[in-house]
């Protein structure tokens, strides 16, 4: 796997996630995101678990979603 291309990848979700362009409680499309920023679920999955190691992602059995915002956090 390409390092770089899943920490570009990791990135460009990231801050789709702080501009809110994903949306908190909102399922990750898995297929679609890969389809959508060009490159292979694979890489996908990688950032989606680097997300979830951050905790800005949630999973269960078979989804993940965007976490919820902690406003109170930010500050």
């Amino acid at each position: 796997m390409d390092e770089c291309s899943s920490n570009r990848i990791h990135r460009v979700l990231r801050d789709q996630e702080a501009r809110l362009d994903l949306r908190p409680g909102g399922v990750l499309d898995e297929a679609a995101l890969a389809e959508r920023l060009d490159v292979s679920r694979t890489l996908v999955r990688e950032a989606t678990i680097q997300l979830f190691a951050e905790g800005r992602v949630l999973c269960d059995s078979r989804r993940a979603k965007v976490a919820s915002v902690d406003f109170d956090g930010i500050l």
